[in-house]
């Protein structure tokens, strides 16, 4: 496996179509809103 890191705005939208995909066949998956998911990509980390 390879990570990495979320630099640009094509990174950000892959990261976030990667549930989409993932996820497509599960009829039980409910997609979070995308603004849900940058906001996780843009918190500040609480324990640093």
């Amino acid at each position: 496996m390879k990570l990495i890191e979320v630099t640009t705005p094509a990174h950000q939208k892959e990261f976030i179509e990667m549930a989409v995909r993932l996820y497509k066949n599960e009829k039980n998956w409910i997609r979070p809103l995308d603004k849900d998911i940058e906001g996780l990509v843009h918190a500040e980390n609480p324990l640093s």
